[in-house]
Order: structure tokens, then sequence, then C-alpha cells
């Protein structure tokens, strides 16, 4: 792991072996190194899953929120990175704490406007009436749980393997918005959380509809009130780590790095009913509370194979090839590319007798996480470089048959 430290930032670079590094900018008042270098290493392990040759790299700046003159004056600390004049290229945008148009105001204020995109992942998705870049990630995320519950209910070949299945999301941002939109009338939502708490369904509230809360109605009250939406609810508003307590089939993590520590994979474990986690972070495990919830069957997906939407849409925006329909075939693409991964990682973690399934309190296990970066080590290691992203994105499309 290298470290570029600057006045107020730094960029962790997990794999510096590519012409271009890959990550989002990370902007909170108490961001950590050590949660950057993390965050750096999933977008590793991440890249090297889907055979892209760019490295694993992450931004972390400290400073407030959404705060213009911050994120300026960091990226005028990183601009050789960005512009490549360092022998590498940082392909960066918003992460948490940080917005796209934020991210493009600051790239003008600097004079980098050959820098300047708006690109498919920016467009609003015709289906969903969101950003491309929140849809993409979202489908990925459900994908992979389609593929965790098709392997557990082998006998039900033909059905939709969600349907009527609990899930509990936390964090109801933008990813989250997308991933419920396409759960909607297919899965029931059954806890949420935000920074203000979490709510739990109860048939009384007016926010539910068929077993769960009603999407639209809770999309609508955030846009009005922001995370402080649970207290509008009529609904008695709990500590947010709470949300890990649900009864749900499975959940959805999608906020700070290693939130699934020990005592909250024991909350998990405890609730009986929780069959797989299927991450919209990054890096939500803590060694400890991965291996819990493991030696106690509970599937953890890897996050590195479940929200990978947005680079893998991102392909693209640069491959040369003929694209009718960028949208849809950014969606063809994520599905396609995440299925394949995870049902070749299942079938795999299987064979070599990782806990999967509702073997609970196994004495001896392999687990499917470290089976997952095990592959991803060794598909790095015969990864050949590219020189430009079209020739990448050119790659990507051949891999998954887009054409």
């Amino acid at each position: 792991m290298e470290t570029v430290k600057t006045e107020h930032g730094y960029i962790c670079i997990a794999n510096s072996g590519f012409p271009f590094i890959l990550g989002g900018i990370r902007m909170l008042p108490d961001v950590t190194i050590e949660e950057v270098e993390k965050l750096a290493l999933a977008m590793e392990y991440k890249l090297a899953s889907f055979g892209i040759p760019i490295g694993g790299a992450k931004a972390g700046v400290r400073g407030e929120m959404m705060n213009l003159s911050h994120l300026t004056r960091f990226l005028q600390e990183i601009r050789e990175y960005l512009t490549g004049s360092r022998g590498v290229t940082f392909v960066t945008g918003p992460d948490m704490g940080t917005s796209e148009d934020l991210y493009l105001t600051a790239l003008q204020e600097l004079g980098l406007d050959s820098l300047v995109r708006k690109g498919l992942l920016s467009e609003t998705s015709r289906e969903y009436g969101l950003p491309m870049d929140n849809v993409v990630t979202g489908l990925g995320v459900v994908v992979a749980a389609e593929e965790i519950f098709a392997i557990l209910s082998p006998f039900m070949r033909g059905q939709d393997p969600l349907a009527g299945k609990r899930y509990a999301l936390e964090g109801f941002g933008k990813v989250s918005t997308g991933i419920s939109r396409i759960l909607q009338n297919r899965c029931r939502l059954v806890a949420v959380s935000t920074m203000d708490g979490s709510v739990f369904y109860n048939e009384d509230c007016e926010y539910t509809k068929d077993g769960g809360f009603d999407i639209e109605k809770l999309i609508k009250l955030r846009e009005k009130h922001g995370d402080r939406f649970v207290h509008h609810l009529g609904l008695e508003v709990r500590d947010t780590v709470e949300l890990f307590s649900a009864d749900a089939d499975f959940i959805i993590p999608g906020a700070r790095t290693e939130v699934i520590d020990h005592e909250v994979a024991e909350k998990i474990v405890r609730s009986g009913t929780v069959q797989a986690i299927v991450p919209a972070s990054n890096y939500p495990y803590s060694e400890e509370g991965l291996s819990i919830l493991e030696k106690n069957g509970v599937i953890c997906c890897p996050d590195f194979l479940s929200n990978p939407g947005a680079v893998l849409a991102a392909m693209t925006e640069f491959t040369t090839m003929d694209v009718k329909d960028p949208q849809e075939t950014a969606m063809d693409i994520v599905h396609q590319a995440i299925s394949m991964e995870m049902k070749d990682l299942l079938t795999q973690g299987i064979a070599c007798g990782c806990a999967i399934g509702p073997n609970r309190n196994m004495e001896t296990y392999h687990s499917l996480y470290k089976l997952a970066i095990d592959r991803a080590v060794a598909r790095r290691q015969s990864t050949q470089r590219k020189m430009s992203i079209s020739e990448i994105a050119d790659d990507v499309f051949a891999s998954y048959s887009i054409f």
C-alpha cells in the first residue's frame, strides 16, 4: 500500500503497477488513513476480480461534507495525479461526503476543464428516475442477492429467488434508493436506517403496504426531510446499529467500513433469520465479525463482487465498440458480469466446503470471502497492462460477450 500525503488529505494506492489507478474521493471530518487504505484495497479486489487492468486506490479529505473549498484545495494538491504528469493517472470522482456537481465545479475552478465530463453514469435512468451510477450499483447488489438465494433454493429454478424475501437497508441514500426501486413488488423492506436512527416495519404505519415499507412514500419523505425522515414515520426510532437485529432474510450494509464488528455480527446471528449479507458499501466486515457470521452459516457476500456496478457500467462510456443504447448496455454488462462471478464463486465455495446455507455452528469451515480474495489475487497476476481506457473497456466487453 502506497500513501500520498498532502496537507489536507491523502491518496492510498493499493496497486501502482498500472498506468491508471481508480477510486473515489471521500470527504468527512473524521476520515482516517486506515479507513481509506481499506477502501483502496476493496477497489483493488473489485478491479482484479473482473480482470480490469487498473490499480485500486482511494482518496480521503479531512473536511466538512459537501464543502467546495475543502475539495478544491485537495484537488489542487493532487493535480499532478489527476493529469497523469506523475506517470500514473488517478481516475477519480465523488464518494461519501462529495457529489458529482461539487466535484465538477471544483475541477472547473482549477482550470481542469479537460477532466470535466458528464457521461452515462450522470444520466437519469429512463426506468427508475435516478442517476445511472446509483441504478447500476444497486442492480449489482440485487443480482448478487439473486445468485445467493438461487443457490439456497435449488428446487425453485425458473422462479424469482427473491420473491417475498424480507430485507433491511443500512442507509437510505442514493444507492439504497436504487436498490429499493429495483426490488419493489419483489421483496419487502422491513427495516431501514440513516445516520439519525433505524425504524422497523409496523403494519399500522401509513408508510407501509403489502408487509413492508412503501418505497415511493419513503423516497418522497426522504427528499423532504433528509436523514431525519425516520422521525416522521410515526414509529419508534432506535439506534442505527439496531438495524442489524431485523427479522429479515438478508441485510444490505451501505455505510462506513467495518460496521459489522463482532457485536453486530452476534446481533445478526441472534436474529435467527438472516441468511445473507449483501453489501452496497465497501469493506463492511471486520475480521472478527466476518468470522462469526461465516461460522454460523450466514453467507457473507464479498463487497467487491456485489457493488462494482458503476465501475463495470463506466466501461460503456469508453469502449470503441458500437453501443446503440448505452443505458441498456450498461445494465446488461453489470447483470452478466456479476451474475457470472457470483455463480462461479458460490459453486467453487460449495466444492471447497465453505459455510454456505443452513450449516450453522460448524467446527471447521472455509471462508467464502477469503476464497473470493484468493481468486482476485490469482486473476490479478495474469492481468495484462493496457495503455488506454478504451482498450480496457473493449476487453471488459469482450470478456462478458456483450456483443
